[in-house]
């Protein structure tokens, strides 16, 4: 919703939305703002995961839990352009995962 938007354009919105609760829209005006960051930790982290489960076999690795599978779906399904990357990474990492 918020993704690819300028800050000063959805602080505004988070104000009129919270009028109630500024709280709410400092929490996220604030994750909005650190999404950049979130997402390279992310792409980090899934890359580390596709090294160690691209040698799976020869590392004796198991296939990838449950958590971990439902986790890489919700990834790969988050839509949009700033999460494209993300969502393509997680999706490659899923197949690997469980040999597909």
């Amino acid at each position: 919703r918020y993704a690819g938007r300028p800050m000063d354009a959805v602080v505004q919105e988070l104000v009129a939305e919270h009028k109630e609760d500024l709280t709410k829209a400092i929490d996220v005006a604030r994750a909005h703002s650190q999404l950049k960051q979130r997402t390279v930790l992310c792409q980090q982290i899934l890359k580390e995961l596709l090294q160690i489960y691209a040698n799976r076999r020869a590392s004796g690795v198991d296939p990838a839990p449950m958590t971990l599978v439902s986790a890489l779906a919700q990834l790969a399904a988050l839509p949009g352009d700033a999460y494209g990357d993300l969502a393509l990474l997680a999706l490659r990492v899923s197949l690997v995962a469980n040999d597909e």
